[in-house]
């Protein structure tokens, strides 16, 4: 199995390929990116989004929608992490 990591050329290629690149924000799996991942335009309301799908003992990330993999923030057990 394959792991990408956000921020890698692997991650934009997906980005750019799967999703139309726009203003906003996605929300997904830290360690499993997916072209499923949900998009939000409002960076609050994707990281209220995130701290509730958090309490399945999964890491959860808030990323830019621009293929850059620029991460905004990081969600686990209901905690938010800013870099």
């Amino acid at each position: 199995m394959t792991q990408i990591i956000f921020g890698s050329p692997e991650a934009s290629a997906i980005a750019k390929a799967d999703k139309k690149l726009s203003a906003g924000f996605i929300v997904g799996l830290l360690e499993h990116p997916s072209k499923d991942d949900a998009t939000f335009d409002d960076d609050e309301k994707a990281e209220s989004y995130a701290y509730g799908k958090s309490v399945d003992d999964h890491v959860y990330a808030v990323w830019v929608n621009d293929g850059s993999g620029e991460i905004v923030s990081i969600i686990y057990q209901q905690q938010v992490f800013r870099p």
